[in-house]
């Protein structure tokens, strides 16, 4: 984990200059490496540009042009990975929680203390850890259960192949009636594919 905190790299999305030069500096201060973008419109435009730059993406709620709200689905549509944390004052806080159930990881109110920011940030970016881990682990579950589930369905075949066997061990009319219907079978399906019929299947 300390090697991933060490390695952060930030987009900090503000139109006041007096905040976003607070964010890059306590950031710097920790290892962190910030960009900024000063509205929604150009931080939509990098995250596009570059989807898995950015790890988190610490989001202003008022901005010229499209609102915090509005820039927040775009950036996850962009950015997977991307773990977004609301900045807002505290006129706009419920609209900032429920940008939080759309999405967002965390909520920091303005002003914001610096002690406040670099905890949420290390919180965030092991919760985001975590959601990686998690959506790996599941995607390796659903692979070995696909692959399990191709296993029976071989044995299942090979079931009614030895079966198939067995009957015509014990009776040869039965079995040589079989071999014929498949000959038949296969006669059949070539000369429809050749007029060009049923060629999905």
């Amino acid at each position: 984990m300390g090697s991933t905190i060490n390695s952060l790299r930030m987009l900090a999305i503000d139109d006041d200059d007096l905040v976003s030069s607070f964010i890059v500096s306590l950031c710097e201060e920790e290892g962190w490496r910030v960009e900024e973008a000063e509205n929604g419109l150009q931080a939509i435009e990098m995250v596009r540009n570059n989807s898995e730059k950015y790890q988190i993406a610490l989001l202003d709620y008022r901005m010229p042009g499209p609102s915090g709200l509005e820039v927040l689905p775009e950036l996850l549509k962009y950015g997977q990975d991307l773990a977004v944390i609301m900045m807002s004052g505290y006129a706009e806080v419920e609209t900032a929680v429920e940008a939080m159930k759309n999405g967002a990881f965390d909520l920091i109110q303005k002003p914001i203390e610096p002690e406040v920011l670099v905890t949420r940030i290390e919180k965030t970016i092991e919760q985001r850890q975590l959601r990686i881990e998690h959506r790996q682990y599941v995607s390796c579950i659903e692979k070995r259960v696909a692959e399990r589930s191709s296993e029976l369905e071989a044995a299942r075949k090979a079931t009614i192949f030895g079966l198939a066997r067995l009957v015509e061990s014990r009776d040869s009319e039965t079995g040589f009636h079989r071999e014929r219907m498949a000959d038949y079978v296969i006669t059949l399906a070539l000369a429809l594919r050749k007029m060009g019929l049923y060629r999905d299947i």
